[in-house]
């Protein structure tokens, strides 16, 4: 039975051989008409093997990926697809063009309206080359002639990155203003841990007490937080990058933290059985943390102590800045301890603390003449 979607246009699902298949349109007439074309040519096998529709060729290539993406990547991607497939152009949505009609005029329409959403340059840049992807496919395939989304632009980025702002290094005054009030969060030990680590709010949510080494005196790192295709976070089973896999050395403000945060648990979980195999650090229900969750509550706590809002990322780099600051020579073994793929990607992400302390040496240094 087609139903009314809050646009005013009406949706119908079928199944045909096991898959499931939308058709849209203006009336319910339309839409069941729309759907007796459609299951004509999935009998007759022209649907895709001609000329497909964009959202079904979307589906067929999206299930030749999965098993060699992850799941997460399959629901940001498909996410992202969906913004698009829901675009107007000309009276027809684009998810529901077919795949030869499609030009660049459309692609620009849809980057168009991506960036009127309010999405920011570098997203509707990414979202617009999963559709390049999606199309050379298709030439590969002999279905067109041309990647459409050649003859579109990048736009060109006017906003300030990520790290100047929502992932900033916190200077010294942000970060004691805020720990200030931060102190009777229920996270306020799991702040303490993302700066005095550097770690991931990915995989301080996935670590255990058994990943906790006293006798060696570090942090196990082994895996992360992803999500399934339906978009539910689960633990995973690596970490981001092969690199991800770590051991971080514990210091005495570590231990002091791990403390504290066993003492929480005991008075909010009370006495836990098997409690090795426990998350550390939980949400107060007792599930796995959030990202979301988390950063709200750094949102208040920000507002309270007069502090420009960020993120949870933001104590990694602040972590990462503090330590380029005093130990500029040990870059490396940053690197290591932060999980980095490449030494390159600490030095480019952490310059900018090298220059103050190359400028802050070059100020102290004297040279008798």
């Amino acid at each position: 039975m087609a139903k009314k979607r809050k646009d005013g246009r009406y949706m119908l699902r079928f199944t045909y051989k096991d898959k499931i298949y939308y058709v849209y349109g203006s009336t319910k007439a339309e839409v069941e008409e729309k759907k007796y074309k459609k299951r004509q040519e999935l009998e007759s096998g022209s649907l895709y093997r001609k000329n497909p529709v964009l959202r079904d060729f979307y589906s067929e290539w999206m299930d030749y990926r999965r098993g060699k993406v992850s799941e997460s990547t399959i629901c940001t991607q498909n996410h992202h697809f969906q913004r698009c497939a829901a675009i107007n152009i000309s009276g027809t949505l684009f998810g529901d063009l077919r795949i030869t009609e499609i030009t660049s005029r459309d692609i620009k329409k849809v980057q168009m309206e991506l960036e009127n959403s309010g999405l920011n340059s570098n997203s509707v840049n990414q979202i617009i080359d999963h559709l390049s992807n999606v199309f050379n496919t298709a030439v590969k395939e002999d279905l067109i002639t041309k990647n459409p989304c050649i003859a579109v632009d990048r736009i060109r980025r006017t906003e300030p990155l990520a790290r100047d702002t929502n992932h900033r290094a916190l200077t010294l005054e942000e970060t004691q203003a805020f720990f200030q009030e931060a102190k009777t969060s229920y996270y306020n030990n799991l702040f303490c841990m993302l700066l005095q680590t550097g770690m991931r709010i990915g995989e301080i949510a996935t670590i255990t007490w058994s990943d906790i080494d006293y006798v060696n005196g570090c942090i196990h790192i082994s895996r992360t937080l992803t999500r399934t295709e339906s978009g539910q976070d689960i633990i995973g089973n690596t970490t981001k990058t092969a690199k991800g896999t770590r051991d971080i050395p514990m210091s005495a403000a570590v231990k002091s933290i791990l403390k504290a945060q066993k003492e929480l648990n005991s008075e909010v979980f009370g006495n836990v059985v098997n409690m090795q195999q426990k998350p550390v650090f939980r949400s107060p229900e007792g599930t796995i943390i959030r990202n979301p969750s988390v950063n709200a509550e750094i949102r208040r706590i920000c507002k309270r102590a007069g502090v420009e809002k960020f993120t949870s990322h933001a104590f990694r780099h602040t972590f990462a800045t503090r330590f380029m600051e005093q130990r500029p020579q040990d870059f490396k073994i940053l690197s290591e301890i932060l999980g980095h793929s490449t030494v390159n990607i600490t030095l480019n992400l952490y310059t900018h603390a090298m220059e103050d302390t190359k400028k802050a040496a070059m100020n102290e240094l004297v040279i008798d003449m």
